[in-house]
């Protein structure tokens, strides 16, 4: 399941192996839209630490000092939730911290260049919408069902069984 989330509180501390980890506390709301709370831990290993630092970096942190760790409520960000077991026990963890989905491009255009393009292109716009409007109006009155004088009203539905006078 992916979930926006924003992190509450952190700690750094060691696992039960002695790697380095941070917990971070999200708040997140569930599939019905309560509210929930489900921790993350990242490890700083040799193979970890640079994605454990991405994730840190996703939720807001921007200092280089992990003894200042300001900043990593600042960011909403996704968080990918799978159920997981481990010696028997299913519990829901974190799997990955990912930024929200953005629009990213190489070469966006600057102020400028947007008010050029939108110059460029303000003829084809007018005339699409011009168009839409058209076919959208067109559609309408073709879709309407031909009603003889004094014949049923062919656009209301049907009557559903709960219509039934029994």
């Amino acid at each position: 399941m992916k979930v926006q989330g924003r992190a509450r509180e952190w700690a750094l501390g060691h696992a039960d192996n002695g790697t380095e980890q941070i917990g971070i506390l999200f708040d997140y709301s569930d599939e019905n839209g309560e509210p929930n709370k489900i921790t993350y831990y990242g490890y700083f290993t040799e193979s970890t630490a640079d994605r454990t630092i991405e994730s840190m970096r996703y939720c807001g942190w921007e200092g280089d000092d992990f003894g200042q760790l300001d900043g990593l409520d600042r960011n909403e960000v996704e968080l990918v939730i799978e159920d997981e077991t481990y010696q028997g026990k299913t519990r829901r963890k974190i799997q990955w911290v990912n930024r929200l989905a953005s629009v990213a491009l190489k070469r966006p255009m600057d102020a400028q260049q947007i008010a050029a393009f939108a110059a460029k292109m303000r003829g084809r716009a007018v005339a699409s919408r011009q168009k839409m409007a058209g076919s959208s109006a067109g559609a309408r009155t073709q879709r309407q069902p031909a009603r003889a004088a004094g014949g049923p009203d062919m656009s209301a539905p049907p009557p559903g069984d709960d219509d039934i006078p029994f």
